[in-house]
């Protein structure tokens, strides 16, 4: 019964946080609306990153001035979505502001969390696990989507393995990253992606490190 009354009122909150950025709660996408599949990318490229994608709830609506991205997270995610100091939410604020120029989209990013007296409420991240079977294409795979959505096709992410094995690589799970072929205009939204690949290395067992300055000029992405 307990859990039943917070569920109502998490769903009145919810229908109060739509009535305020003035969305229709019945309102939904079209199956076959190019929208709909951006809302599926934000998704994705969310789920990447933290533990419970499952429990992830992402609601691309339009409202009265504009899109708005709604992001309610699993709450043992809350911290991971936000990222220390707002982190990695900043980061995503930046992916989705550019997406949406490209797509002639203005989009709002607005990430709900858990209530403060939800006994599921965990902020705190899950102990790291080194993953020796790591593969890349996953994580290529969506930076490249992400990269494409923004219309930056003249970027490429390039990975190289660490094989010092050392005190900064004791697990041998550290990869080097940094994109190549960027131009100043687009600094901002690769450092961003940048931010957000590290969480999604940690979320598949690697560490993801961005290659040192003093060998790539200005395309360093964290």
């Amino acid at each position: 019964m307990r859990n039943e009354t917070m569920n109502d009122d998490l769903d009145k909150e919810r229908q109060e946080r739509w009535a305020k950025w003035g969305i229709e709660p019945v309102e939904a996408l079209n199956e076959h609306d190019d929208r709909l599949d951006l809302e599926r990318f934000f998704r994705d490229l969310i789920s990447a990153y933290v533990n419970f994608p499952r429990g992830l709830k992402v609601e691309f609506k339009e409202a009265l001035r504009c899109w708005a991205l709604m992001v309610e997270p699993d709450v043992s995610d809350y911290a991971i979505v936000a990222g220390k100091l707002g982190r990695n939410f900043n980061a995503l604020k930046v992916l989705v502001t550019g997406i949406g120029e490209a797509q002639g989209l203005e989009i709002e990013l607005s990430l709900e969390g858990p209530r403060k007296d939800d006994p599921r409420y965990i902020r705190k991240f899950m102990k790291y696990r080194a993953n020796p079977q790591w593969n890349a294409n996953a994580l290529k795979n969506i930076v490249r989507r992400t990269l494409q959505l923004a219309g930056i096709d003249n970027v490429k992410l390039m990975l190289q393995k660490n094989r010092v094995v050392d005190e900064l690589n004791p697990f041998n799970d550290q990869t080097f990253f940094w994109f190549v072929g960027t131009e100043r205009r687009q600094t901002e939204f690769v450092f961003a992606l940048g931010q957000l690949m590290e969480s999604m290395g940690i979320a598949q067992g690697q560490r993801l490190t961005p290659k040192p300055r003093t060998e790539i000029p200005f395309e360093k992405t964290a």
